[in-house]
């Protein structure tokens, strides 16, 4: 098995050829389209891994038209190129997800010097994923907006983005409430809240927790199943699993299942006790905070934020100093808090019963409040003490459990003391209650959810709604692309250089009217005089371009020419492009531009300027292309033959 240790991080076109002598079979090729504007190169270059059962076959003639390769991209010899597509294969672990094809692909592509990739995004309900991360499923490995299609631009493309991200749940909610779908989007949007302890605000917050999930889970509760006596630890001692640890053994055991080294996850910690101690004393009574709000103050002092989650879900109880930090449920706001606690060392246990009897008690004390409580949750404290009494026998017992109550959770239960202002009686609510212990899990039918929500909510209003706007804008921008750079520090001492051809006055005005091919690299030593660089240069581009393949460099420069006695290092820029004027140009080649020697002239309603890929028809009269759709003609109906376009339709009438 060859490896790519013996490229030499050149151009691609000397990379490509050191790679295909190692991995490569050859066959005839045909014409794939994309670059349009560009010359047409010499040579394309199709990277495919087929589906499973054709791993050890031939390819067919017709591979190119077949989109079930698990990986197949085309690059030109200039260094531009295309992912097709690609595909992932869930049957055997031994073969590449769609994740690991495309780091696959990315790799090659980096590691080949690439220059430009472009994607269509044609992936199912890619909308969700927009909504959800902000960018395309393929945004992950650096595709950005290339182009929209029926007139969308890059700035009303993301606009679209970030309003659909940030449509209110609860607005959404409003707006479906009179109309026969609201209930199940209320619905799924209550359930959701209901399993994650991060407040779902947005629309963007609800599809990216649900992403993150295949098609069927069952999501675990905000609240653990287990019982946490009292957060009063003079009077209710914890399980031997629930004490706190220290903060050295935290640092270590979170260091250890992660990427980030120790020193920084200390860092984040000892920035979350700073944060607490300061909020403690900032307020009177109850001083938690949220998760929520402990990611963002912690975000302006360690900025990453992945680090950031990742200790935050870690901590749940530790002991730092003579202090504790514990990540509790708040029982009115059933989200996770954090809070901190100073113990000191000389207070005593005021508790004169075994463990094993308060443990009792505080199971007594859940079953009362499970089977008692009234519609709203709640029980009056009187009540209680009254039913506790007859159950346990013992008074003392009894109020010491009662009032070492401080919002402590019993059975995935979150109790708390308050008074009720109209009664002015104590009463102890309830918060999460779950009738069924062993049921701490909720079922979600995932896929079936975002299905739903894609289809009644962004699909949902009407066709002049801005959600409806947005969405059209976002599914009709399928084109994105992927630029990568020279790595200078690898080609030490050598430089990379683009060189550009420039035609003749005559030539851009009668023949070459369209935008300039990219330019070509090539390298050099920046000792080398720039006549050595024409001589590479003219060599790179009678390799490149079949339109170039007799060309002759004149000079090195646009309108001034460079001494051709000049030391390249001294004379140029490795960040300038530079010009080169020569003749020899085929312009009687039919293989002049990649999309064919007719160039279509576009004006199109929706204001496109340009052939986007979308199904064009044009006009007899003035030659204009206008897109089908925007002029009428269904997708599944062939354009006439006359057609003709909206202007010449309003002369034809006006005569």
């Amino acid at each position: 098995m060859g490896s790519f240790k013996n490229l030499n991080y050149g151009p691609f076109r000397e990379n490509i050829r050191l790679f295909l002598q190692e991995f490569a079979e050859k066959f005839e090729d045909n014409t794939v389209p994309g670059w349009g504007h560009h010359f047409v190169s010499k040579r394309k270059y199709h990277l495919i891994i087929p589906e499973v059962d054709y791993w050890k076959k031939p390819l067919k003639d017709n591979f190119l038209d077949v989109r079930t390769h698990i990986l197949y991209g085309l690059i030109h010899c200039n260094g531009y190129g295309h992912l097709i597509c690609i595909n992932g294969v869930e049957a055997a672990s031994n073969f590449l997800s769609e994740t690991d094809a495309m780091n696959l692909w990315d790799r090659i592509c980096s590691t080949l010097c690439t220059r430009k990739v472009s994607v269509r995004d044609e992936i199912n309900l890619r909308l969700l994923y927009v909504v959800g991360y902000g960018q395309s499923w393929y945004g992950k490995w650096g595709y950005k907006f290339s182009h929209g299609t029926f007139g969308v631009r890059k700035g009303k493309y993301e606009s679209a983005v970030e309003y659909l991200r940030s449509l209110n749940l609860d607005k959404i909610i409003s707006d479906f409430k009179n109309k026969s779908k609201g209930r199940r989007i209320k619905q799924i949007i209550i359930k959701y809240r209901g399993v994650v302890d991060i407040p779902l605000i947005t629309l963007s917050d609800l599809l990216k927790f649900m992403l993150g999930f295949g098609g069927r889970a069952r999501v675990q509760g905000k609240t653990e199943n287990k019982v946490v006596k009292s957060s009063c630890q003079h009077v209710l001692k914890r399980r031997d699993n629930e004490e706190p640890i220290s903060f050295d053994a935290l640092v270590t055991s979170i260091a250890n299942s992660c990427r980030w080294p120790a020193r920084r996850v200390e860092h984040v910690l000892k920035q979350i006790v700073n944060l607490l101690k300061q909020n403690k004393g900032d307020c009177d009574g109850n001083y938690g905070v949220s998760r929520y709000e402990m990611r963002e103050e912690l975000r302006k002092c360690v900025g990453d934020t992945g680090l950031i989650d990742f200790v935050l879900k870690s901590v749940t109880c530790f002991a730092i100093g003579n202090y504790v930090v514990r990540r509790s449920v708040n029982s009115s706001t059933r989200r996770f808090e954090f809070s901190i606690q100073e113990v000191l060392e000389e207070a005593e246990p005021d508790c004169r019963w075994p463990e094993e009897r308060v443990e009792h008690a505080s199971e007594v004390t859940a079953n009362i409040l499970t089977e008692n409580s009234d519609e709203e949750n709640t029980m009056p404290w009187r009540e209680l003490q009254d039913k506790a009494r007859e159950c346990l026998g013992e008074t003392q017992l009894n109020d010491c459990v009662e009032h070492s109550m401080d919002n402590p959770m019993i059975r995935n239960q979150s109790i708390s003391r308050t008074k009720n202002p109209p009664t002015k009686k104590v009463e102890l609510p309830i918060q999460g209650l779950i009738k069924d212990a062993q049921n701490d899990t909720v079922e979600c039918n995932v896929a079936e959810d975002a299905l739903y929500l894609y289809r009644s909510v962004l699909f949902g209003y009407g066709d002049t709604h801005r959600v409806s706007l947005a969405t059209k804008a976002i599914m009709v921008s399928k084109y994105f692309v992927k630029e990568w750079c020279f790595k200078e520090r690898n080609l030490d001492p050598l430089i990379a250089l683009s060189c550009l051809f420039l035609p003749s006055f005559d030539e851009l005005e009668t023949e070459l009217m369209r935008p300039l091919s990219p330019a070509v690299v090539v390298v050099v030593h920046p000792s080398s005089t720039i006549g050595e660089l024409k001589v590479v240069a003219q060599a790179a581009f009678m390799d490149t371009y079949c339109i170039m393949d007799k060309f002759v460099a004149s000079q090195i420069g646009g309108l001034k020419k460079i001494d051709e006695n000049k030391v390249v290092c001294h004379s140029i820029e490795p960040s300038s492009p530079v010009w080169v004027r020569g003749s020899g140009l085929d312009l009687g080649t039919t293989l002049r531009y990649e999309d064919g020697a007719q160039r279509l002239t576009v004006d199109c309603c929706c204001g496109a300027k340009f052939d986007d890929g979308e199904r064009l028809a044009t006009c007899e009269v003035c030659n204009v292309s206008q897109h089908t759709r925007c002029s009428g003609i269904a997708d599944k109906e062939d354009a006439p033959s006359d057609f003709l376009c909206s202007d010449c339709v309003a002369v034809s009438r006006r005569k």
